[in-house]
C-alpha cells in the first residue's frame, strides 16, 4: 500500500512537470508568434515610408529639374539690347541642387517632431 501510494505520488509529481513544460512551451510559443507578427507588422510600416518617400525625392526632383531647366538661360539688358546668357552645366548642377535639397528639406522639417511624424504616418 505504501509503495503505491509512493508510486501515485511519483507519477503526480511527473505529470505535474509535464504539464508545467508544455504550460512554458506553449507561452514561449505563443511569444515567438507575436514578436514575428510584431516585427513582420513594422517591416511592412519602414516599406511603406520607404516607398512614400522614394516618391516624394522622386517628385522632389521632377520639381527641382524643371525649375533648374527653367533658369538656363538669363537674360541681360546692356545699352538696349537683350543678351541671353546660357549658364554652364555646373552652374545648372548647383542650382537644381540647391533647389531639390530645399525641396525636401521644407518637406521633412515642417517644424516640430510631432509634424515631422504626421508626415511620415502620411505614407502609412
Amino acid at each position: 500500500m505504501i509503495v503505491a501510494v509512493i508510486a501515485i505520488g511519483f507519477v503526480a509529481i511527473l505529470a505535474s512537470v509535464i504539464m508545467s513544460s508544455a504550460a512554458t512551451n506553449y507561452k514561449l510559443k505563443i511569444m515567438d508568434n507575436n514578436s514575428k507578427k510584431t516585427f513582420y507588422s513594422a517591416e511592412s510600416i519602414i516599406d511603406e515610408i520607404y516607398a512614400g518617400l522614394g516618391m516624394e525625392c522622386y517628385s522632389s526632383l521632377a520639381d527641382a529639374y524643371t525649375y533648374a531647366a527653367g533658369n538656363l538661360v538669363t537674360q541681360n539688358t546692356e545699352n538696349g539690347n537683350v543678351y541671353l546668357i546660357q549658364k554652364s552645366n555646373a552652374e545648372v548642377n548647383a542650382i537644381m541642387r540647391e533647389r531639390y535639397l530645399k525641396i525636401i528639406k521644407d518637406k521633412i522639417n515642417s517644424g516640430t517632431v510631432a509634424d515631422t511624424i504626421a508626415y511620415l504616418n502620411s505614407f502609412i
